[in-house]
């Protein structure tokens, strides 16, 4: 083996890709386990924590977006609005920063937030500037990646 040497902003960048990709992988499974649900949520939660100290203001979004999208998955309405909100709040702030599908996946989070907290008229509304935003994303890969979370 070689001698690699990494900074310490490296390995935290790396590690929030790791945990990040690994939330995901757990997101994915159709049938998870408790044990899963707690590793998915702490996966989560590093990508935030790492990317909070290395990222980019999308990475930032993308990993408050992450934590919403975990909470609701796990049933918890406080939470996803939680971390919904500050999704939303880092895309309006850093607007210029931001991909064309960040703003859709903003909207997609508070959607699925007010969904889980039984707000339906608030839900609908963000779930149509959602389907708004996601056909004004150009790129058709990233368009058909949007839709097929909003659908999940």
């Amino acid at each position: 083996m070689g001698d690699a040497t990494f900074s310490l902003e490296e390995a935290q960048r790396s590690l929030a890709v790791l945990s990040n990709n690994e939330a995901w992988r757990l997101l994915g499974r159709s049938l998870r386990v408790v044990e899963d649900d707690s590793r998915m949520l702490s996966a989560a939660f590093a990508s935030d924590y790492l990317w909070n100290l290395v990222g980019t203001a999308a990475n930032r979004q993308r990993g408050a977006w992450l934590l919403a999208r975990v909470h609701a998955e796990l049933g918890d309405a406080a939470g996803a609005m939680r971390h919904a909100e500050a999704c939303a709040a880092l895309t309006e702030t850093h607007a210029n920063d931001m991909a064309p599908f960040d703003f859709a996946y903003a909207c997609e989070a508070l959607a699925r937030a007010f969904r889980l907290a039984g707000d339906t008229d608030a839900a609908d509304r963000h779930l149509a500037e959602a389907e708004r935003l996601g056909n004004e994303i150009l790129d058709e890969e990233d368009r058909d990646i949007f839709f097929a979370d909003l659908r999940a």
